[in-house]
């Protein structure tokens, strides 16, 4: 049930879905997954919001940067549906990950039009 979980795909140990709670950040979802694969591109972890009521948007989080200076204000707002992706330096993963993003939001769009008119 996307309405209390949040998918974690990509370059980690634990590709899953996991129960999401409203004091969770990025932080504690990563640690879940028992850690990231060697070839995972760290400053480009994208976070895909898949809201009920809004548009589906990405963003990136570089946790990197984060580690280097803990910020907690800097962490990104998850909700629960989102889709989290750790991108490998292998191009063949990232690129594949972006077509279904760029497919996915554009259904999403598809389906708000048609619910305007």
């Amino acid at each position: 049930n996307s309405e209390n979980t949040i998918k974690v795909m990509g370059d980690i140990n634990k590709h899953g879905v996991y129960k999401y709670n409203d004091d969770m950040t990025i932080i504690d979802v990563l640690a879940e997954t028992e850690g990231f694969k060697e070839g995972a591109l760290l400053d480009k972890i994208i976070i895909v919001n898949m809201s009920c009521c809004e548009t589906s948007r990405s963003y990136y989080f570089d946790f990197e940067d984060f580690m280097a200076d803990p910020d907690y204000v800097k962490l990104p707002v998850l909700r629960p549906g989102d889709i989290i992706f750790i991108p490998s330096k292998d191009r063949a993963v990232w690129d594949s990950f972006m077509n279904t993003v760029r497919d996915a939001v554009l259904i999403a769009s598809l389906l708000a039009l048609v619910g305007v008119i």
